[in-house]
């Protein structure tokens, strides 16, 4: 297998995969890593491996990310992640991907 140990835990796998694309790992070089999920907490769902706790909140916005290792909480505090935002393209400088200041 190519897989190499990282320490902590951590292991690195190598992974070939089509530009743009996915592709599947060798699952004999992926150690098992279990993930709980509990949709049926009252602040929405929670996902956790032992790694990570992540909240995904009612609204489908990601309300917390608790690195479990370090012991500390990876969102700014009351903010949540996960939200996209649509902005109109009208360019003071350029024609096209230049989102200007005022947004």
């Amino acid at each position: 297998a190519h897989a190499q140990s990282l320490g902590e835990g951590r292991t690195a796998v190598l992974a070939q995969s089509p530009g743009l694309g996915a592709g599947p790992l060798d699952g004999a070089a992926v150690p098992e890593q279990g993930v709980s999920a509990d949709a049926s907490a009252d602040e929405g769902a929670v996902l956790d491996n032992g790694l990570l706790r992540v909240t995904v909140d009612r609204d489908g916005l990601i309300a917390s990310v608790l690195d479990l290792a370090a012991g500390r909480e990876v969102l700014v505090p009351g903010h949540r992640a996960n939200l996209l935002q649509l902005h109109p393209d009208h360019p003071n400088n350029w024609d096209a991907w230049d989102i200007d200041v005022h947004y």
